[in-house]
């Protein structure tokens, strides 16, 4: 039996990233507040960012809580809607290891208000991912499936691979286990297999999407 591919590795676990530079947005103000309060929170920002990443790359999610925290409060006191969903997204993760899958629901979808706020395809397919997996995982697999299919549209939309594979894998594995809906599967599996050696993170992943496109073909070769 193939094994769910969990969409945290890729956003939130060891592979954790920082925003790049080119990506910071710049901090609107009030007015009155000068040029160098700015660059303060601008770099107390990247550098809690920073330092969030490198404890989440040592699997040490409780030590990267207080900088995600800490950066989470910056961004709301300076509206940088940006830094505020990448890093709503990384504390949704840690939340949800420590056993609150309802309530890293719901911070995944503020998240997602913000990515669909943005027009930013690419974090937000991401938010959704997280959130199909969170209702996937309590059973709720009709109204996941749906998240996933839009995780599916939206990596489309940004050409990111990436997402377009965890969104294939786990429908395909979803319909295939939860719904038995081998034929429905059949095509996702299949371009989620075409997508694992173009994907260096997940090409451990191609014999898992083996596996469970051989269970999908004999199912329906029995059919």
């Amino acid at each position: 039996m193939a094994d769910v591919v969990d969409e945290c590795s890729a956003q939130s676990g060891s592979g954790m990233t920082t925003i790049p530079q080119e990506k910071m947005t710049e901090i609107d103000s009030k007015p009155g507040t000068t040029n160098h309060g700015k660059e303060d929170h601008k770099k107390a920002l990247r550098t809690h960012l920073i330092l969030s990443a490198a404890r989440f790359s040592a699997e040490d999610f409780e030590g990267a809580m207080p900088h995600l925290q800490a950066a989470e409060l910056i961004c709301r006191q300076v509206g940088d809607k940006r830094a505020l969903y990448h890093t709503l997204g990384h504390i949704a993760v840690v939340i949800k290891k420590r056993g609150a899958p309802d309530e890293a629901l719901l911070i995944h979808q503020e998240e997602e208000s913000l990515c669909r706020e943005l027009g930013d395809d690419h974090g937000l397919a991401f938010a959704l991912l997280d959130q199909a997996r969170i209702l996937c995982d309590k059973h709720k697999v009709t109204p996941g499936l749906d998240l996933y299919l839009q995780a599916e549209e939206a990596a489309r939309r940004c050409n990111n691979n990436e997402s377009l594979f965890l969104a294939l894998f786990n429908t395909a594995y979803y319909l295939f286990y939860e719904t038995r809906d081998p034929v429905r599967a059949l095509p996702k599996c299949r371009e989620a297999l075409s997508l694992t050696d173009t994907l260096r993170v997940y090409r451990n992943e191609k014999s898992n999407t083996v596996n469970l496109l051989e269970e999908i073909e004999s199912e329906i070769g029995k059919a």
